[in-house]
């Protein structure tokens, strides 16, 4: 029998605070206050009457965050009245005070839990036949796991509730006041009555002694395996901005939802059930509506069992950001919009708009973006926030567009709904909206401008028109059907089997099945295997995939050769290996027995960190397979590999002697891997290493980079750095010059001849110089090229002559109007510059002040390419008067907003004043795009370093480390550079570096984007070379593998990361390198391009 009620919805936040919250938003507020009286009827699934029934009541009273608990049991009729604080609502309702949502959790014997929301008035629910779930849970010993107190969170989902946050997939989560508890005995025995009689359970250990983590558990089971893992400790003392204690805080790890505490009266704190990992501790500040801003804080690499105390995290005063949220059509107050301020180095900051429409949030002085969402609306997002007055930003009124909706179904070919189906309307600007379908394939997009729009879902292909035209006050509705979808859609069942390296059942493991929606759309299922190690799951929707993300149990490890998924008949079928785990050592020694200290030492085909050997050649690697496991060892230059057949056996690597190459073979080499190269983007800054000789060779030979590498880039580089060389072959080089080319080459031949000292060359300028005058022109952006080309010349021969062809380049140019920049603007930039001053300020004089800013901008990046620091501060400074000039005047139509160019040439400027001034650079990151400052960060400690100004270096590095899109290369050069010159400050950068590409336990989205290692094992070459060799040795073994699989793209990751990883190689073992390189594909040059940085490392002194 079905259970059913009159009326549902979910509670699903585990606080009276947070719960309080999701109802406000989702259900408004109503304009009545009055009590409701509320009768209930419970019956068995038989329909009889269910006397004595246990009912915990809860009624969540708003505005505000009052909060009633009572427990009730039913009459002998199965019957119970209350009545409401307030009038009871059900559906959202709008614009009113004084409401309440009650909702009830039902247990009675042999029957299953229920939970249910109540209405005024009559109220009859039918419970479910129910069943006792019990078993067993052991420690990573394997021993009985006493007094552990165990909770169920999440129970599986029938149609009891049909509205509201509380369902998540097949699953129905409880709020902590609606679980069920109870404690393992002695024996690490467990029991849970009036469980449902079908489905799976997550069951949590809530012990500071183990990590807070989900077993999933199937009911019909006869006796269920938890395994617990031992868990860590975080602590630490919350202070205000002003240094006293932050008192009542809550603070969370990751997910809200998951290991929480509050701070005491002195702010302290205390995390526990944390498990192995780096970790973020955060609080929400918009839900408890803190005065002050706590930035998230990183606590890196760990350990099990671990009590960290990371002593005083000190609140900051922050900035208020206030405004009001309005409907752009009616000019009406928007309550309940969710506002977010976001920046590159904080946490996204949220608020909540009141019924009045205002909202306050503090937030950190590098925000700079704010979006808002509200229900019916279309989104709202602005790059930039007004600037600060009194300590606080006013945005003042934010309308918001009014959305339209546009709705349909999904269906396989079958006429099937297909749910858990990602998908995006696309309108003519490429911006995109998203929605996924539910459980009967319906689909919502609810707040689109008017337009056309396109229906896609990466993977999947529609039959028929997936083009509509969106207006306001229509509603169209959709039917698609996806092609070739019969049998992919409905319901699917996932079965396996966890065994270890015997091929003995493991009960307890807990298994993340990846299973592939489509395309790029992926969901997690989660379930525990049985004690004859079998696991099973059901899913519903369009699936394409299954795999295994994750499976752990304490005491092994996962074994992928044992792995192996298939597909019948719309079902699964995935079998899991694991390994038992335990501790290797052994000696390291070289090929006459002696011992070698500081190898390091780690398994081929894992992901855990190396380990060094000692004194006496000893090593101890914990955590990996026992048996059947090759390890690695190295030096850096030289590597051995052991074969571990059996535990218990001894363990001695011996190490090979080999010789380092000289410099004569160096260049031999170079000489060999530059014959099959092909220049990659670094060809410019390697000049002074390769010279003109190779690089035109190069040219000559191959050329990549989609066009980049033009041999007038070429010449021009010639002209610039060797012009005696450029007149000597200039013959030679005409002959090979197409066109284009050669028009540029005589205007670098004439530059050439004019700044000789020959005086029969310069005279042939002069005579040169003679004929232009006699030329006429036209009034045209090319003139103005020809004539700025011309006085650039002249420069070099006579200043006169010079301002006579700049005074002409400027008339041109002011006949053209206020704003005469065309394609050829950066050239304008160059030559002026290039040929007095004055020139580019003369040029620019009567232009509009947008235009202004876009010839600075094109000169900053020029000043930072010469090196140019004195005129690049001049230049600066007449930045800023250009800056304030466009600001008083409205940027004319047809103008370019002068926000990028002036971005463009901050970024330059402070990049430039970093090589000499680096505390002064610091100032200027602010200002800087968010993606591009994790780089000035590092270009300014690295000159800080060289110029011995570690505080600047420490704060800067500091400041990257705090940058959310730097990645793990960035971070990695970062430690570098802190290592150069104090360790102790570089070591939570290597933990982030590392924790931000480390190999994991999972299988990623594709692997050719697995995140790569190799800078962090370039970085660390120098001082730990054995341990930079064994992580590009097991990476690259995995691309190798990766590599076997085609791929359509363009662009290919894994390719790059091969580059890459065979010139790290080149720094350790230059013949290893050239051997890896025939390996790379040759994917746009890739292969040719990985030769080139061979020989580049080679020669290199």
């Amino acid at each position: 029998m079905r259970a059913s009620v009159h009326t549902q919805v979910s509670l699903i936040h585990r606080s009276p605070m947070q719960r309080s919250f999701v109802l406000l938003s989702l259900l408004g507020s109503l304009a009545l206050c009055r009590a409701d009286a509320v009768r209930l009827q419970i019956n068995n699934p038989d329909g009889k009457p269910v006397a004595g029934a246990q009912v915990r009541v809860i009624e969540v009273m708003m505005p505000g965050e009052k909060y009633d608990v009572k427990e009730m049991v039913s009459d002998e009729k199965g019957t119970l009245a209350l009545e409401s604080h307030n009038k009871l609502i059900i559906e959202p309702l709008q614009n009113g005070t004084n409401q309440s949502v009650i909702a009830v959790r039902i247990v009675a014997p042999g029957l299953a839990v229920g939970v249910f929301q109540l209405k005024a008035g009559d109220n009859s629910v039918s419970m479910l036949p129910g069943r006792s779930v019990e078993g067993v849970a052991v420690d990573g010993d394997g021993k009985p796991a006493a007094n552990v107190g165990l909770l169920i969170s999440t129970l599986p989902f029938t149609p009891l509730i049909m509205r509201g946050n509380l369902v998540a997939g097949n699953a129905l989560k409880l709020p902590d006041d609606f679980a069920l508890r109870t404690t393992t005995d002695a024996q690490g025995k467990w029991k849970f009555d009036s469980m449902p009689s079908k489905g799976t359970i997550n069951i949590e250990a809530q012990d500071a002694r183990f990590k807070r983590e989900v077993s999933a558990i199937a009911v019909d089971q006869k006796e269920a395996t938890l395994r617990l893992t031992q868990g860590s400790v975080i602590k630490g003392r919350l202070l205000k901005p002003d240094g006293t204690a932050a008192a009542g805080v809550k603070i969370y790890i990751g997910n809200i939802m998951e290991n929480q505490c509050i701070t005491d009266a002195q702010g302290r704190f205390e995390l526990t059930g944390i498990g192995a990992n780096s970790v973020r501790l955060q609080l929400i500040s918009y839900l408890q509506k803190l005065p002050f801003l706590v930035e998230p804080k990183q606590v890196n690499d760990l350990k099990v069992g671990e009590v960290r105390d990371i002593g005083d995290w000190k609140a900051e005063a922050g900035t208020k950001l206030k405004g009001r949220i309005i409907s752009a059509a009616t000019k009406k107050p928007v309550e309940n919009a969710m506002v977010t301020a976001a920046s590159e180095q904080s946490a996204t900051l949220n608020a909540q708009s009141d019924k009045n429409g205002d909202f306050e949030i503090t937030i950190p002085s590098g925000a700079t973006t704010l979006s808002v969402n509200a229900d019916g609306f279309v989104n709202y997002w602005s790059s930039e926030l007004p600037p600060a007055r009194d300590g606080a930003i006013n945005v003042g009124a934010v309308e918001l567009k009014v959305g339209q909706k546009l709705a349909g179904v999904i269906v396989d070919e079958t006429d099937k709904p297909i749910s858990n189906v990602s998908l995006f309307a696309e309108n003519d600007e490429k911006s995109r909206n998203f929605a996924s379908t539910g459980e009967d394939g319906s689909f919502s997009f609810n707040a689109l401008q008017p337009g056309t729009y396109t229906i896609k879902s990466d993977g999947l292909e529609f039959k028929g028109e997936v083009t509509i035209k969106v207006e306001i006050g229509k509603a169209p509705s959709l039917r698609l059907v996806v092609k070739d979808s019969a049998g992919k859609g409905g319901s699917h069942d996932i079965a396996g089997r966890v065994i270890d390296e015997d091929g003995k059942p493991l009960a307890g493991a807990k298994v993340a099945l990846l299973v592939q929606r489509s395309g790029s759309s992926y969901s997690v299922q989660n379930v525990d295997s049985e004690a004859d190690g079998s696991f099973k799951s059901s899913i519903s929707g369009f699936v394409t995939s299954v795999g295994v993300q994750s499976v752990t149990a304490p005491g092994f490890l996962r074994d992928r050769t044992q792995e192996k998924a298939e597909a019948k008949d719309g079902n699964w079928s995935v079998n899991i290996g694991l390994q038992k785990s335990g501790t290797l050592k052994g000696r390291v020694v070289d090929t006459g027995g002696k011992a070698i200290k500081g190898a390091y030492v780690a398994t081929q085909s894992g992901d855990e960190l190396p380990v060094v050997s000692d004194e006496n050649g000893a090593f101890s690697l914990p955590e990996v397979p026992l048996k059947n496991v090759t390890l690695l060892a190295s030096t850096g230059l030289a590597l051995a590999k052991f074969q571990v057949k059996e535990a218990g056996g001894a363990i001695e690597i011996a190490l090979p002697e080999v010789a380092r190459l000289n410099e004569k073979s160096k260049a031999d080499l170079a000489d060999i891997a530059l014959g099959r190269a092909a220049l990659d983007s670094e060809w410019k800054s390697n000049w002074d290493v390769l010279g003109s000789e190779r690089i035109e060779q190069l040219l000559g030979r191959k050329t990549g980079g989609n066009g980049v590498w033009r041999w007038q880039e070429y010449l021009q580089e010639l002209g610039r750095r060797e012009p005696q060389r450029l007149l000597q072959r200039e013959a030679e080089l005409r002959a090979v010059s197409n066109a284009g080319a050669i028009a540029e080459l005589d205007r670098l031949v004439l530059l050439a001849k004019a700044s000789s000292t020959d005086p029969a060359l310069r005279q042939q300028v002069r005579t040169w110089l003679t004929a232009q005058q006699k030329e006429r022109r036209s009034i045209s952006g090319e003139t103005i090229t020809r004539l700025l080309g011309i006085a650039q010349i002249s420069s070099h021969i006579d200043a006169k002559e010079t301002a006579m062809w700049l005074d002409y380049a400027t008339e041109i140019a002011d006949q053209l109007g206020k704003n005469p920049m065309s394609e050829n603007s950066w050239q304008w930039s160059e030559m002026a510059i290039h040929t007095s001053p004055t020139a580019l300020q003369s040029l620019s004089e009567n232009w509009s002040a947008s235009a202004k800013v876009t010839l600075l901008a094109n000169a900053m990046q020029i000043w930072l390419a010469d090196n140019d620091i004195k005129a690049a501060k001049k230049g600066w400074d007449e930045l800023q008067k250009s800056i304030a000039e466009a600001a008083k005047n409205p940027t004319p139509t047809g103008e370019e907003d002068p926000k990028y160019q002036i971005g463009r040439a901050r970024l330059s400027y402070t990049q430039l004043l970093a090589r000499t001034e680096p505390k002064a650079a610091l100032a200027l990151v602010p200002g800087i795009e968010e993606y591009e400052r994790a780089k000035v960060f590092l270009d300014i400690a690295h000159a800080a370093v060289q110029q011995k100004q570690f505080d600047v270096a420490r704060e800067a590095l500091t400041a990257l480390s705090n940058v959310r899109s730097a990645d793990s290369a960035v971070i990695s050069q970062a430690a570098g550079v802190a290592e150069s010159f104090d360790g102790t400050f570089a070591a939570p950068l290597w933990t982030k570096a590392y924790d931000l590409a480390k190999p994991s336990n999972t299988i990623e989205n594709g692997d050719r984007w697995y995140p790569s290692l190799v800078m962090y094992a370039q970085e660390r070459a120098g001082k730990w070379p054995g341990e930079s060799r064994i992580f590009l040795e097991r990476e690259w073994a995995k691309r190798l593998i990766w590599n076997q699989t085609p791929t359509t793209n363009t662009w290919d990751p894994n390719a790059d990361a091969m580059k890459d990883l065979v010139a790290a190689m080149a720094y350790l073992d230059p013949l290893h390198a050239i051997e890896m390189t025939e390996q790379v594909p040759d994917t746009n040059l890739k292969r040719a391009e990985a030769y080139g940085q061979i020989g580049v490392i080679l020669l290199r002194k």
